[in-house]
């Protein structure tokens, strides 16, 4: 596959330019944290301006290539992959005809069982619908109540939340089972060696494989709205769409990095037996990853495909500058790489501060879901029905599957 070569090709390049960068790192380093660039083998400039410059440029072949090397990996990964079942409403074309994609919302309140109840022919006890799966687009807004808009806009103002950003780059499928069952090889003792015509024994290799198991777990929660607002229908559209589904994603979110794995908790990865870990005491940020780097491209036999860390500390990186004041990441007015040696970085305040994480999340990361969204709707339970208020509960079931911990290093103490 020609795909292949190139993503060969392109990688070879960026390990040169990493490695290049990073003995300009350790010439130039200075004991204030600060980067004397004169002292740069790898820099031509007769000053340090036009140095920096020069470094600048081999940042921005540094990123080019991260994006180039990614790109490839997904064009070679949505080759191979095999087609996942598709859901009729995820179908946006059928023959010549093309057919709107409805938010579950819409869905929802256009239901025969929701148009059931308000007819009266319909218990709530018996309205249950189930949707697509959780990866639909979302839109984060929260409010404290929904009164019909006089002279209001009717806007809205959302709640401050963390954006969903790692969960959203995981690999994603979907299982009609109750665990995600794989064999994983343990051992592997290979002795393939040259062997004498007639008289040479050949060596023998010893593998050995295990299964392992993750059991898909249930998440969800509800929230009590009354009659009054259920039939303000525009209103309790957005509050499905938005609410009960953007608090599923950010707790996947949440769990894919920090998850204990006690259930019904979803294993995260950090949580994961084996993670290899890179001490990050005594070096600079951007140093430390880069061993980790390392580590996952030589222990692990993996390639990484992204940086996670904490906001505060890809901040202390980014307004790194020269002895002469001048900063290296770019200009202020500039918006600056989002990238560190190549690999796009994923900033998110749910990994600790002075931790980050690195790995081949391509290739050994990947959400399964056994069930899409489920919105159950009902007024049985305690004194609602005698206050006319509703219980509107969302769950999803999926779990994650960690298939190489050697593929993932965790950089501690930056």
């Amino acid at each position: 596959m020609a795909l292949k070569s190139d993503l060969v090709e392109k990688r070879n390049e960026l390990n040169a330019v990493n490695a290049k960068v990073a003995k300009i790192r350790t010439e130039t380093k200075s004991d204030n944290g600060e980067l004397d660039l004169m002292k740069a083998s790898e820099l031509s400039g007769k000053d340090a301006t036009e140095r920096l410059d020069d470094f600048r440029k081999m940042l921005a072949r540094q990123e080019d290539l991260g994006k180039q090397v990614d790109s490839l990996v997904k064009a070679i990964t949505s080759l191979e992959s095999e087609p996942e079942p598709q859901e009729p409403a995820r179908k946006m074309i059928h023959g010549d005809e093309q057919r709107e994609v409805k938010s579950i919302g819409q869905r929802f309140v256009e239901s025969k069982a929701y148009k059931g109840w308000q007819e009266g022919k319909v218990d709530l006890r018996d309205v249950k619908m189930e949707f697509g799966d959780v990866n639909l687009k979302t839109l984060i807004t929260t409010g404290a109540g929904w009164a019909p808009p006089t002279i209001r806009t009717g806007e809205v103002v959302g709640y401050a939340v963390e954006p969903v950003r790692f969960f959203g780059l995981m690999p994603k499928g979907a299982t009609g089972a109750a665990a995600i069952t794989y064999m994983e090889e343990t051992t592997r003792d290979e002795q393939a060696a040259a062997a004498t015509e007639g008289t040479g024994q050949y060596a023998e290799s010893t593998f050995a494989l295990t299964e392992r198991s993750v059991t898909v777990q249930n998440i969800g929660h509800l929230a009590r709205v009354t009659t009054q607002q259920v039939e303000d229908v525009p209103q309790m559209q957005d509050f499905i769409d938005n609410e009960l589904r953007a608090g599923l994603l950010e707790v996947l979110d949440q769990y894919a990095i920090t998850g204990t794995g006690v259930s019904p908790i979803p294993l995260g990865i950090l949580a994961k037996t084996g993670l290899l870990t890179q001490a990050g005491a005594g070096d600079e940020f951007a140093d430390a990853v880069y061993k980790a780097m390392t580590q996952v491209i030589v222990t692990g036999k993996a390639n990484p495909s992204f940086v996670l860390c904490h906001p505060n500390d890809w901040q202390a990186l980014r307004l790194l500058r020269t002895t002469d004041g001048m900063y290296i990441w770019g200009n202020p007015a500039e918006r600056g790489p989002e990238t560190l040696w190549g690999l796009p970085v994923v900033k998110s305040t749910r990994i600790t501060e002075g931790t980050a994480l690195t790995g081949d999340l391509a290739g050994f990361g990947k959400y399964f879901e056994r069930r899409g969204v489920l919105v159950e709707m009902t007024d049985s339970h305690d004194t609602n029905f005698a206050y006319g208020i509703l219980a509107i509960r969302a769950t999803v079931r999926g779990c994650f599957r960690w298939s190489r911990a050697a593929a993932f290093c965790q950089v501690t103490d930056i």
